[in-house]
């Protein structure tokens, strides 16, 4: 009786079955949430992963319930993936952070060491960001493209651990700027998705140290101190205040000098109010720090 490896996600073991069992446990690898479980753990060194256990239906007196009969890892986020898999490219990859069936997201493997998990993308104006709060919930757009992941997905990750955001942005002339946050944080729904946010670093300059511990608004949503509704108002969603130093899920300009003042994709500390970006990525990454906050 041997062991025989399967890949699923990442990987999985098939314990001692034998020729009869294998062949059954094939036929069942289109998994479905009765055959199987996961409990969220820590692994040796302090990181989070979740033990996936399949119970497949065999046919056997000494099993009426199922045999357990493999049992593996998968994913939280990209960087379990980088950790699994230091040669994995960039790309779509399945993540579990709350189990279930799990969410899609783009992993970047190559800016700053890989295993980002992107969540925000503008590029192009090809996708609409002036959208509900039940939209921004469950995220929209193109993966490979633009898009926003999700505030439910955003809160199970980082509810996980502790996690960095880094923020990359480039204006119509092709120059560059990063802003990155060695604290970063989203809270429960019935808590307005509020952002934590702190240890600014990088080149672009803090527009995020206003949104500490600000609620997140949508146009039918409204959350901010303004005596309006600061998305109405800008067309777009974000931690606002009354409203905002940054915005970057604005209206997309294809032309930045023409941008309506602080409607467009705004990074007020690098190109102040009247000026819309042309590319925005927004991604975290777990440390890999065992500290945690």
């Amino acid at each position: 009786m041997d062991f025989m490896c399967v890949v699923f996600i990442l990987y999985a073991c098939v314990i001692k079955i034998n020729a009869k069992e294998e062949k059954q446990v094939l036929k069942e690898f289109i998994l479905s949430t009765k055959n199987w479980s996961q409990n969220i753990s820590k692994a040796v060194d302090g990181s989070t992963i979740l033990i996936t256990s399949y119970r497949f239906p065999v046919i056997q007196k000494n099993y009426p319930k199922g045999k357990l009969i493999q049992s593996g890892l998968v994913p939280v986020d990209c960087s379990d993936v980088r950790k699994a898999l230091p040669s994995a490219p960039s790309g779509v990859y399945k993540i579990y952070p709350a189990g279930g069936h799990g969410h899609t997201a783009y992993c970047d493997m190559t800016m700053d060491g890989g295993g980002w998990t992107v969540f925000q993308r503008r590029m192009d104006g090809s996708v609409n960001f002036f959208r509900t709060w039940k939209e921004y919930k469950d995220g929209f757009g193109n993966l490979n493209g633009e898009h926003w992941l999700g505030n439910q997905v955003l809160y199970e990750i980082t509810n996980l651990g502790w996690y960095e955001l880094r923020i990359d942005l480039e204006d119509f002339d092709g120059k560059k700027r990063f802003a990155k946050y060695s604290h970063f944080k989203i809270s429960t729904e019935s808590q307005g998705y509020k952002l934590t946010i702190s240890g600014y670093t990088g080149n672009a300059g803090d527009s995020m140290a206003f949104a500490q511990g600000i609620k997140f608004t949508t146009y039918d949503r409204d959350q901010d101190s303004s005596r309006d509704n600061c998305a109405v108002r800008v067309k777009g969603a974000w931690w606002f205040t009354g409203c905002h130093y940054s915005h970057l899920n604005g209206f997309y300009y294809r032309n930045p000098t023409i941008a309506t003042k602080t409607h467009g994709i705004v990074w007020y500390h690098w190109k102040g109010y009247s000026y819309s970006l042309k590319r925005t990525t927004m991604m975290l990454r777990k440390h890999t720090s065992k500290k945690s906050k």
